[in-house]
């Protein structure tokens, strides 16, 4: 009886191909159109998914007044982090975070790449998966590098204990050694870094640059275990304003802003918030109006639908 149905059915496609193949064309496209508009939604949804301590992490930022109007910005003065650690017993651990564009040698060859300057708690704030060693910084002579930019290097994702030679200016070098080879972050992390080095080595490449400086801004994290504690923390470090307002008049911070990570980069994406120098996420017209795209192309498929089915 149902192979008689379905060769009856058949027979019927058959007098009306090019009806359906308008529809079965329509139908695919639009469902198509729908299925990319999910998976550009999820990439937002999922963004940052693989740090396993993201709900204990949070970034702080400036709210700046200019003109009598508060805005916020991504980014903190460098000392900001050493007088957190130093001062407040709430947070765990503090993470700070630069980035500058370097000139690598790696044997006879020369590369343009940034260099990625944090604290040595970076890696076990942020998960990262190791092909090789374990991701300690212990000294400054030390680099953990992506398997992607080891392959580039070295052709050959086993990188450990090679050297890489940054050329610095007045023709100074720095020598550094393989400690650590990783797979390379998924495209929805804050972080597509290529190469990472300790803080402290940021100061020896510009050595301008003091670690106790106000006037110079980075990216800083902080790791708190207890969620309720994050309102006390504000107002400890509230008074450093003041460090801030005394060097730049130029660059007036009212108060901190403590944000959770766990969607901070679609946030930034969405708000388009100045200073931030970690990757964000898709903007907010980017994901809603693919999907409103998507719902109206398969709409305008089904009405196809039934009009070709009414014609038929």
């Amino acid at each position: 009886m149902i192979k008689n149905y379905l060769l009856i059915t058949f027979r019927s496609l058959m007098k009306n191909k090019l009806f359906i193949f308008i529809n079965i064309f329509g139908m695919g496209i639009s469902i198509a159109c729908c299925i990319v508009s999910y998976f550009n939604y999820d990439y937002n949804v999922s963004f940052d998914s693989n740090h396993l301590q993201a709900p204990t992490i949070y970034r702080i930022g400036s709210n700046r007044v200019f003109q009598n109007e508060a805005k916020e910005y991504g980014f903190v003065p460098i000392a900001l982090g050493n007088a957190i650690r130093q001062n407040v017993p709430d947070v765990k651990e503090v993470v700070r975070y630069s980035r500058e564009n370097s000139n690598l040698r790696v044997g006879t060859d020369l590369f343009q790449q940034q260099m990625s300057y944090v604290d040595p708690s970076f890696f076990k704030l942020f998960t990262y998966e190791f092909i090789e060693g374990n991701g300690e910084l212990k000294d400054k002579s030390q680099v953990c590098i992506s398997d992607q930019l080891a392959r580039k290097y070295f052709n050959t994702a086993n990188a450990l204990g090679k050297p890489i030679t940054q050329i610095l200016d007045s023709g100074r070098t720095k020598e550094y050694t393989v400690s650590g080879v990783y797979k390379t972050q998924p495209d929805n992390s804050s972080f597509n870094d290529k190469i990472f080095s300790l803080y402290d080595n940021l100061f020896v490449a510009d050595h301008e640059l003091q670690e106790n400086s106000w006037r110079v801004r980075n990216t800083l994290f902080i790791q708190v275990t207890d969620p309720s504690r994050i309102k006390a923390i504000a107002e400890q470090i509230k008074p450093y304003t003041e460090n801030n307002n005394k060097i730049r008049e130029d660059f007036i911070i009212k108060d901190w802003v403590i944000e959770s990570f766990v969607g901070m980069a679609v946030r930034d994406g969405y708000s388009d918030k100045p200073g931030t120098w970690t990757h964000s996420g898709s903007p907010m017209a980017a994901v809603v109006g693919i999907g409103i795209m998507g719902i109206f192309v398969l709409l305008i498929a089904c009405f196809n639908l039934t009009n070709t089915a009414v014609a038929m």
